[in-house]
């Protein structure tokens, strides 16, 4: 389990917000139950305090694996932040730079930051994105600029 305060702040925010959702179903819950109302209300309350638990942990898991989709696409396309900016449609102050801890997102910017570097990715290699390619073709970049710059200094 993650500790609260290595979690960003827009983090911070989505898991309150989860965490109010399953506290709120589960209290009209036992309301329903205390008030003995129909069991199709009590079931369809809980279910939805359920979806607020799924919906955190979906925060936790899944928001970095499309984070570090992002940047690695981001790496080996040379995309630069002003033209991430521009897909989010924010200010130069929404996207100062482009690290998990320091970079509050929004989960729907996220998504369609994705969607576009996947698309970028797909229209510069032709294939769809699968992170052991991309990584592979990553690291072949990085050996490349590496042994340039190692020629550059030699001579």
């Amino acid at each position: 389990m993650k500790k609260w305060n290595s979690l960003t702040l827009n983090q911070q925010k989505e898991v309150l917000i989860c965490t109010n959702i399953f506290l709120f179903f589960t209290i009209f819950g036992v309301i329903f139950i205390a008030l003995k109302m129909p069991i199709y209300l009590i079931f369809w309350t809980f279910y939805l305090a359920i979806l607020g638990l799924l919906d955190y942990a979906y925060l936790i898991y899944r928001k970095k694996a499309i984070f570090n989709k992002i940047t690695t696409i981001k790496e080996l396309l040379d995309i630069p932040l002003t033209e991430m900016r521009m897909v989010i449609q924010g200010t130069r102050f929404d996207l100062m730079n482009w690290d998990f801890k320091n970079t509050p997102i929004s989960r729907k910017n996220l998504f369609r930051l994705e969607e576009y570097m996947e698309d970028r990715y797909f229209l510069a290699f032709h294939e769809r994105y699968k992170k052991e390619v991309a990584e592979q073709k990553l690291a072949e970049k990085q050996a490349t600029e590496n042994g340039l710059t190692e020629i550059a200094e030699q001579e």
